[in-house]
């Protein structure tokens, strides 16, 4: 089928408007970055079945595709819940087992972006903390590990280095004694 024959998707009102709102957010948030994460949210690709499908999901996700989920917008009732923190951090650590890659006022520059952008459309933001009684898994960590990821990179490329180069003299000792 040609480009001019393709089907045009119609949408209905409440999901041509979900879509304007994740529009505008994408294209405000694209240049920001909590570590390595980019921020998205999603919109419904056809009929949100009269509003049943309309949560949309803010979400943060890696260069390797994971995605975190840190909020949930409902446009047809112009609300959305913000995860805090604590709770992104606890969520964050029990996914991917380990800290997260982000700072808490990195995070707060985003949400209060976020608060700004989803304000212009009329919907209010509520913050969610961790269910009570559980205490985030990071707050037991040091302080040093919350804020900074662990760089096993370095140290792995180091080891096959020393690895290539003993290969490399064995090699060379055995072509050598011929």
């Amino acid at each position: 089928m040609s480009d001019s024959k393709k089907a045009v998707k119609v949408l209905t009102q409440v999901a041509s408007h979900a879509n304007t709102i994740a529009d505008t957010y994408r294209a405000a948030l694209a240049p920001i970055k909590l570590g390595e994460h980019g921020v998205d949210m999603t919109a419904p690709e056809e009929s949100t079945q009269g509003g049943k499908l309309a949560l949309q999901h803010i979400t943060l996700r890696a260069p390797t595709g994971l995605a975190l989920v840190v909020g949930v917008v409902n446009a047809i009732e112009k609300t959305t819940e913000l995860r805090t923190y604590p709770h992104v951090l606890k969520v964050y650590f029990e996914r991917f087992h380990k800290a997260a890659p982000f700072s808490e006022e990195d995070y707060r520059a985003f949400v209060e972006r976020t608060e700004g952008i989803l304000g212009a459309f009329g919907i209010t933001v509520k913050h969610a903390d961790p269910p009570e009684g559980e205490e985030p898994a990071l707050a037991r960590a040091p302080a040093a590990e919350a804020a900074a990821p662990r760089r096993v990179g370095p140290i792995v490329l180091g080891g096959a280095l020393v690895v290539v180069v003993v290969l490399a003299l064995v090699a060379f000792a055995v072509l050598r004694s011929r």
